[in-house]
């Protein structure tokens, strides 16, 4: 009876769960759908208990398939960042939706702490706006009833998807959060890694209401299926778990991930790197000599971090969604790469449906295109919206080199990353080879690395990353160059003509 670990991928769309041996081979999977309501512009909720209801039942449905439950030495979590939940610790009942890293509700909120922009970056090591949750939890507060009735009477919980999961899986035995979620919220200190007093006195968040911090990778409760107490042995964000699944363990070693929203990630390792414009991340934390922290203690005295340098960039799939859903160019994203081979004429296209990302970090200006013709098809819209991608993340890349920091190698992932001409333009424009390993699960990957670490279990997927597909650059470093050049005239342009029509000008 071969022995495996379990992953749980909690993400904005879905909750799977996956089954891998020591060699990092799947043995069995299983996928839940999750929805994300959109009211307006601005909000972006999920039902927190379709999310929890997703997770069990991918869970339950993997250990099903794998028959007996004791083969599982460990489960390991990574989810989605930034959402926020708030609880009943009574009854467990979410008390109001959970607000999606998406929601941006709090914008005004996060306008009234402008004067402590400086502060919170260098504390957080992240951007003061309404993407990270501790605006949106002030807001909670100021505009949930019943959320305060709840705090009043000692019975509220908050705490990112991971906490609030863990907390169920447990049956309430353990409320938790590791660094990597932690510091989304934004009233984490990167430095001390534990919650910062500035920073919940700026918020007005109770710190009564938070989870303590413990490692990523130890002790997180037991799960109980059929009779058998399954441990919980990891819990990290989503995106760290994807840099650990890629094997991007050392300094130098960067990730591009593709999904929902896109990430450069940078592996930094004990230095903890500050780049204006860019997001110094926890990538995880593992003990200084203790296994585990106690249950229901903080574990900040006994970490060390390895850390990521980090450049975000919003609404990639949905930008897919929304080409197809507005205007029919496209029917799912299996068509974004002979569409984009099919296009003869560049369009430029600044996809600003989420906003601005790295690092320019602007909520305001609107998506924009240029070049449109009589000749213009559907096929050059898709192929712009798919070379804008690239194009932000060489924006994020320069940052990072002109700031003295190189990248080594580069590996892709996510759903987004199967798009051939997305990685062949990101390869061109980074003048650097990109691998994507022939393995898509990375997220669920780290997440079982991590799991089998803290077990003790042998875990290799290094076999899997050998068959990786490699796009080398196909254009000069001159044309990479000039073409680049033209992108950021572009974004400017687009810019300054935003900022005169809103000014009336």
């Amino acid at each position: 009876m071969k022995e495996c670990v379990v992953a749980m991928d909690q993400g904005s769309s879905s909750s799977r769960a996956l089954a891998f041996d020591s060699r990092g081979g799947i043995l069995a999977q299983s996928r839940s759908p999750v929805a994300t309501r959109r009211k307006n512009d601005l909000r972006a909720e999920q039902d927190a208990e379709e999310i929890l209801n997703s997770q069990s039942l991918a869970l339950r449905r993997t250990l099903s398939a794998l028959g007996d439950p004791r083969r599982v030495r460990g489960i390991g979590l990574a989810a989605q960042r930034s959402t926020v939940v708030f609880w009943d610790k009574d009854s467990g009942r979410p008390v109001c939706p959970a607000l999606s890293w998406q929601d941006g509700r709090a914008a005004q909120i996060c306008d009234g702490h402008r004067e402590h922009l400086e502060s919170v970056f260098e504390k957080t090591g992240l951007v003061l706006n309404p993407y990270y949750s501790a605006c949106k939890m002030q807001w909670v507060l100021r505009h949930v009833p019943r959320a305060r009735r709840l705090l009043e009477r000692g019975r509220l919980l908050a705490g990112p998807v991971s906490s609030y999961l863990v907390w169920h899986l447990t049956r309430g035995e353990v409320f938790g959060v590791d660094p990597s979620m932690a510091q989304r919220t934004l009233l984490f200190n990167i430095h001390t890694l534990d919650w910062d007093e500035f920073l919940l006195s700026l918020f007005g968040i109770p710190r009564s209401i938070l989870p303590p911090v413990r490692l990523s990778g130890g002790a997180w409760g037991e799960f109980r299926e059929r009779g058998v107490r399954i441990p919980i042995l990891c819990t990290l964000g989503d995106q760290q778990g994807a840099v650990l699944g890629a094997r991007c363990l050392s300094p130098g070693q960067a990730l591009l991930s593709h999904g929902t929203g896109a990430f450069l990630l940078l592996n930094t390792g004990a230095e903890l790197c500050r780049v204006p414009g860019l997001l110094t991340s926890v990538g995880w934390s593992v003990s200084r000599g203790l296994s585990a922290a106690a249950p229901g203690s903080s574990a900040a005295g006994a970490m060390r971090a390895c850390y990521l340098l980090e450049g975000t960039v919003h609404a990639v799939a949905p930008g897919y969604q929304w080409l197809g859903r507005n205007f029919g160019w496209l029917k799912d994203n299996g068509e974004v790469d002979g569409l984009c081979r099919r296009s003869k004429r560049r369009v430029w296209v600044l996809n600003a449906l989420g906003g601005l990302g790295a690092p320019r970090w602007d909520y305001r200006v609107p998506t924009q295109f240029y070049g449109l013709g009589p000749e213009t098809v559907s096929a050059d819209i898709v192929r712009g919206a798919t070379e804008c991608i690239g194009f932000l993340i060489a924006d994020i890349a320069a940052r990072m080199s002109e700031s003295g920091q190189k990248i080594a190698t580069l590996s892709a992932a996510g759903g987004i990353s199967r798009v051939d001409y997305l990685l062949q333009f990101e390869a061109d424009l980074l003048q650097r080879e990109v691998v994507r390993p022939p393995e898509a699960e990375l997220t669920a990957l780290g997440a079982a690395h991590l799991a089998a670490q803290a077990a003790g279990l042998p875990f290799d997927s290094g076999g899997a990353l050998k068959r990786a597909r490699r796009f080398r650059p196909k254009i000069s470093g001159d044309e990479a160059r000039a073409l680049h050049g033209r992108w950021r005239r572009f974004v400017e342009g687009a810019r300054a003509l935003s900022e005169r029509m809103e000014s009336g000008l």
